[in-house]
């Protein structure tokens, strides 16, 4: 079998490993050997120092560039959960219990466009407009709305 066939098969393996290992290097490598594998066929008479030179050279320069010109790719979204400085100060707003609450069971009421666990020293039926009294940590305390 002539050399550049295993250059190519080498880069195929490289090629479908990325598919099982996360990270989008793995292709770069994949991408250079089928690379040396153009070259050694156009030109047989390369040694095997030349084509690992070739490999790494343009394994590295497939991984700079691609960085440079595509770095959404390499860069993982971030998203940042802004807090409502507000929030801090919730007594006295009001809600709506999206589910029955009463002494002994927690419920949720909607606050602001999200749904908050919320307990009541009394029975609140689902649909009652409350008042929120305060806040324990992501727990809102809730009386009826009077």
């Amino acid at each position: 079998m002539e050399k550049f066939w295993y250059w190519l098969i080498f880069g195929m393996i490289l090629l479908i490993s990325e598919f099982f290992i996360p990270g989008f290097v793995i292709f770069f490598f994949g991408v250079a050997a089928c690379l040396v594998s153009v070259v050694t066929y156009c030109a047989p008479e390369l040694g095997i120092a030349w084509e690992i030179l070739i490999f790494a050279v343009s394994s590295v320069l497939l991984l700079v560039l691609s960085r440079r010109y595509f770095p959404g790719v390499f860069k993982g979204r971030n998203v940042i959960c802004e807090v409502d400085p507000d929030l801090d100060d919730v007594s006295g707003q009001f809600a709506t219990a999206i589910t029955e609450i009463n002494s002994d069971r927690e419920g949720k009421v909607e606050f602001r466009g999200s749904l908050w666990n919320a307990v009541s020293g009394e029975s609140i039926a689902t649909g009652e407009r409350v008042r929120i009294i305060s806040r324990k940590n992501i727990t809102l305390i809730v009386e009826k709305n009077r």
